[in-house]
């Protein structure tokens, strides 16, 4: 069975780390997001938040840091330390990767934000300019090796330069001498030598080497006999070339291997610059921030948390918090109001800081855990033989094992899956265990036992997402302290089951019911009901100062007129 503490793709963290990969500047620093995962040791996460923290004030202040230059250049740095010869292109880059460790210190000592723990990775930057500079001397930046790369190649060059303009001469007095004998006065290369364009009928009558014919068979490609001799002194100035610019490559490479630790160190940082920037880039775009970290009272707290994976148009922002005597929460509501979506979020929120990052919410407050475990989903296995209910039962076993006082445990719909009436008593039995070993818990339920065993908790918190009866919709706020109805009958009425069907099972559920679920179910509609009376209130006290407030700007304002009409 997976290792419970690898299950994070239930919570999507790989999706919100393709979010921040975007805001990457080269592939080393996508590559080192992909591969982050949470770490639950207090001082690298706190480390991590802080240098996050400290990238974010920069951005805000003086936007994203100058990658301009920055390459992934570790295959070459490792070719030059097998004594291969570099590309120009692979030699630029570097070149390139050199300059940009001066845009980046600069961008830091430009900046008036004090910025310790980034300067610390500034502090390990190495500028072997020599480097850069030999390479920006022989190597232009259309990566072409220039003439004054050596005096042996601009000597050359300057050769091969006059060996083709006395090849121009002699073609085009050749061109002249036998124009009749010629399709067209232009020259051509094949087999790169100079030919001109014979009439096939006249391919005979030219002295030189024929090097093949046209498409149409109209037209000999002929390089003559006056032209070899200089077509061939051309070829051996071009490969003499070739040899000068393969023996400068590596050269050049040859530099490159001296400062290989120097060159791998400078590429590490530049990658984890990478991803600190990119952290920072993707809390300013979502108005997130860096949570804080809670080591000695487990307190849980995110203000107007919203998911980042939620279109922002439709998201709804919500405040979470657990904090003592409270040790759990039990989330409950209507079916798709947004148990799961509450449960999800606050344990994103959490492996994120575990990595990081930071969180789309205006504040957060996150515990110190040692391991965050949890069971969502469907995961029947047919490899394993396992249905859905026995592949929950297996994992819960293993939680059950491994939690304690600095775990952090997801449970999405408890006791699902099978008979309710042992779905609930296994249930109950499961979250007693938990609490028993002190771990904190975030569990969604439908069952009423849950309820009242929550109820019945003084370290458990009840808590429920809100429906609205008149619309027969859920909105997605989360209401603390209050418990909920799963509303199955409201829903599926507004989903197309007949009224029929539905008063059917009123019928039977009401049957079926005990006392206690009477009073419980009373108790939590009288709750909701008050609630509700209560926000209205709320909205109505909000106008009411709002009216206050215009009132006095313009009794300010009247005030103003008057005595101005008075002092004439």
């Amino acid at each position: 069975m997976k290792h419970m503490k690898e299950r994070y793709e239930e919570l999507e963290l790989d999706a919100v780390k393709e979010q921040i990969i975007r805001h990457c500047s080269f592939s080393l620093g996508k590559q080192k997001i992909r591969q982050l995962s949470p770490r639950f040791e207090e001082l690298w996460v706190r480390r991590e938040l802080t240098r996050t923290q400290e990238a974010l004030t920069l951005v805000y202040r003086y936007g994203n840091l100058p990658f301009q230059g920055v390459h992934d250049i570790g295959n070459a740095i490792e070719d030059a330390r097998r004594n291969r010869t570099l590309s120009c292109l692979e030699l630029r880059q570097i070149a390139d990767s050199i300059r940009a460790v001066e845009h980046v210190v600069s961008y830091f000592k430009a900046s008036e934000v004090e910025t310790p723990r980034l300067k610390e990775l500034i502090a390990s930057f190495d500028q072997p300019m020599p480097v850069a500079n030999a390479i920006e001397t022989c190597i232009s930046s259309s990566c072409e090796v220039m003439d004054q790369a050596s005096g042996e190649l601009k000597s050359i060059r300057k050769s091969i330069r006059m060996c083709e303009g006395e090849i121009s001469k002699e073609a085009q007095r050749f061109i002249a001498s036998h124009s009749t004998q010629l399709m067209d006065t232009i020259t051509t290369m094949r087999n790169d030598r100079i030919c001109v364009l014979v009439k096939i009928s006249e391919k005979n009558s030219v002295d030189g080497f024929i090097h093949g014919e046209s498409a149409s068979g109209q037209t000999a490609y002929i390089e003559p006999k006056s032209l070899l001799i200089l077509n061939n002194r051309l070829a051996s100035l071009k490969s003499r070339e070739q040899e000068e610019i393969a023996r400068i490559l590596f050269a050049l490479s040859q530099k490159v291997k001296t400062v290989a630790h120097a060159l791998e160190g400078n590429l590490e940082t530049f990658a984890l610059l990478d991803v600190i920037f990119s952290k920072a880039l993707w809390a300013k775009e979502k108005n997130g921030c860096i949570a804080q970290l809670d080591n000695q009272h487990h307190h849980l707290y995110l203000k107007q948390a919203k998911h980042p994976l939620i279109d922002e148009q439709y998201v709804v922002a919500n405040t979470y918090e657990i904090k003592e005597p409270y040790r759990s929460l039990l989330i409950t509501g209507s079916n798709t109001g947004g148990k799961t979506v509450t449960l999800k979020t606050i344990g994103l929120f959490v492996v994120m800081t575990m990595c990081g990052m930071a969180v789309s919410a205006q504040e957060a407050i996150i515990p110190v855990f040692n391991g965050v475990y949890v069971n969502i989903g469907d995961d029947q296995s047919i490899a394993e033989s396992l249905s859905t209910f026995s592949s929950h039962i297996s994992q819960l076993a293993a939680i059950c094992h491994k939690a304690d006082a600095n775990s952090l445990v997801l449970l999405d719909e408890l006791g699902n899956g099978t008979d309710p009436k042992e779905g609930e008593p296994l249930a109950v039995a499961i979250l007693e265990e938990l609490s028993r070993r002190r771990a904190t818990i975030i569990a969604t339920t439908h069952y009423s036992a849950l309820k009242s065993y929550a109820a019945g908790k003084e370290d458990m918190l009840v808590s429920s997402v809100e429906f609205d009866m008149e619309a027969l919709r859920p909105t997605y706020r989360y209401i603390e302290g209050i418990s909920g109805q799963s509303n199955a009958f409201a829903i599926a009425e507004r989903y197309g089951l007949s009224k029929r069907i539905i008063a059917d099972a009123k019928r039977r559920k009401d049957e079926q019911a005990s006392a206690n679920d009477i009073a419980m179910e009373k108790l939590e509609q009288l709750t909701m009901e008050a609630e509700e009376k209560k926000q209205k209130m709320e909205q109505r006290l909000q106008d009411v100062r709002l009216l206050q407030e215009t009132l006095a700007t313009q009794k300010s304002k009247f005030e103003k007129e008057k005595n101005s009409c008075w002092s004439r």
